[in-house]
């Protein structure tokens, strides 16, 4: 990847590995590393989108807000 813009053929092969996991049943795809973001977003795919750089700045802002983590347990 080319951390100054988008690369399309980067871009072209992540949406067609959703593709194939969609084919295979897939439900949703997790964005897990914190650029594949800035490549695909929900105009690539049909599928649900967890994109780990916004879930991270979500919990960043709510612990920064006194809010308990969602789904956390502690004891």
């Amino acid at each position: 990847m080319n951390f100054a813009a988008v690369v399309i053929s980067d871009q072209q092969d992540f949406i067609e590995i959703i593709a194939r996991g969609r084919a295979r049943g897939a439900d949703a795809v997790i964005l897990g590393c914190t650029e594949i973001g800035l490549l695909i977003g929900p105009e690539h795919t049909q599928l649900s989108l967890f994109d780990s750089a916004k879930l991270h700045a979500k919990a960043a802002a709510d612990f920064a807000d006194g809010k308990p983590p969602a789904g956390a347990v502690f004891s």
